[in-house]
């Protein structure tokens, strides 16, 4: 019987990748990169060969290796992944463990069903669905978490920068009913009421985050990260400061907790970048977030992996 699938849940830019491909590398496992990206609709598997044979990884800031995002993906006639639709990326973007998503359970499942070797998942799009994809597929969750400010920064470093603040924008919007997203979306609705009117193609665009300010940018990508460290506050998730990859300890957790070898002796700290502030105390934020961890439910305490970010978080997460 094939061992359970590992499921490793970040955001953009924290380091989830590098983890993912050195555990490909050093583990007879499959591979599913970012299972939930929209362009596994739009591109077929040559493509894909293509990007990557040009170094598509290195530009994206991500290790080379001897494989790429969907090497160890199924592929149907026309090249593209079977069951996966572009939508997924973005509704629902909030499920808890009891509510239906026939498709998306449709499509995790035959991932895991294509290969006879144990599954590594590597998602980012998916923290809010984190409760949803362990009772579908079992496992074991590893979070990985970077400080948010080096995180931000990091968004507003890259010239695709853009690309990172308007997905997360585009999840609130698109999921304005679900609960734990209902406070931003009120709250940037009623500062940029244009939001309103966004048609498709300017919903659906890599610019989008330029509706609003980056004031709010940066609150908004703070407000999820808290929102995706609280829903991983309980217990059977090992919680991972990418920070601490190059440390035994950490990597003698993940292989203890995930039956994998794992080998980051070439982990280095990523690297801080300055410029942005997050402390959670602006007003309206600060009352958003409270809404927001309320409706998530039941939060564990604060994980040994995320002991620094104590005094951030202080009054919000336990």
């Amino acid at each position: 019987m094939t061992a359970r699938p590992v499921l490793i849940q970040t955001m953009w830019r924290t380091g989830g990748t590098y983890l993912a491909f050195r555990l490909r590398e050093a583990n007879p496992i499959a591979l599913f990169y970012e299972p939930l990206h929209e362009d596994y609709s739009r591109h077929p598997r040559a493509a894909w060969d293509r990007w990557a044979a040009a170094g598509m990884q290195r530009g994206l800031g991500h290790p080379e290796a001897a494989f790429h995002y969907l090497t160890d993906y199924p592929c149907d006639a026309q090249g593209l992944v079977p069951g996966h639709r572009e939508a997924f990326a973005w509704q629902p973007f909030v499920l808890a463990p009891e509510d239906p998503a026939p498709a998306l359970a449709a499509y995790l499942q035959g991932l895991v069903s294509s290969t006879p070797r144990r599954a590594l998942f590597k998602f980012c799009r998916a923290t809010l669905r984190s409760r949803w994809i362990e009772a579908l597929l079992g496992g074991t969750t590893l979070y990985v978490l970077r400080d948010p400010a080096t995180m931000i920064a990091a968004y507003r470093a890259r010239s695709d920068g853009d690309y990172f603040f308007s997905g997360l924008l585009r999840a609130v919007l698109l999921n304005p009913e679900a609960p734990v997203l209902a406070p931003a979306a009120a709250l940037l609705l009623h500062r940029h009421p244009a939001l309103r009117s966004l048609a498709a193609e300017a919903l659906s665009g890599a610019t989008l985050c330029q509706a609003i300010g980056m004031e709010d940018r940066i609150a908004l990508a703070a407000h999820l990260w808290l929102l995706s460290l609280a829903a991983h506050c309980r217990d059977g998730v090992l919680a991972v400061d990418a920070d601490n990859f190059g440390e035994a300890a950490v990597q003698r957790a993940i292989a203890e907790a995930t039956g994998l070898d794992c080998r980051l002796d070439d982990a280095r700290p990523l690297e801080a970048r300055g410029g942005v502030t997050v402390d959670f105390h602006q007003p309206d934020w600060r009352d958003a977030a409270r809404d927001a961890l309320g409706a998530l439910g039941a939060i564990g305490a604060l994980p040994q992996g995320a002991a620094r970010h104590a005094r951030l978080v202080e009054g919000l997460l336990a």
